[in-house]
């Protein structure tokens, strides 16, 4: 496993946040901050399977994807999914289309 410098700090960070906002601390799960939020790997997931449902669905005939990048855990969730799915995408600035 590789160690990031400063990823103490961080993880200590995190554990203090979580700590501060009561939430649970687990070892299964993980949490990750996004534009100021803290969402868990299993809520990640989720979305992500959400997605890639919408893509398989909507869009199954489409290979490349235009993809409007926000600091958001949809558009993080977006680009596994697309990922997984074997799409291209093109990030889009949302003040620069």
């Amino acid at each position: 496993m590789r160690h990031e410098p400063g990823s103490d700090q961080i993880r200590s960070h995190v554990y203090h946040a979580i700590k501060a906002n009561n939430l649970p601390i687990s070892t299964a799960t993980v949490y990750r901050h996004i534009n100021k939020q803290y969402y868990s790997y299993r809520v990640f997931g989720q979305r992500i399977s959400a997605i890639r449902q919408v893509l398989n669905t909507k869009y199954e005939l489409y290979n490349m994807v235009g993809l409007v990048a926000n600091d958001d855990i949809d558009t993080y969730a977006s680009i596994f999914a697309l990922w997984l799915e074997g799409k291209t995408y093109v990030p889009l600035h949302p003040n620069q289309p």
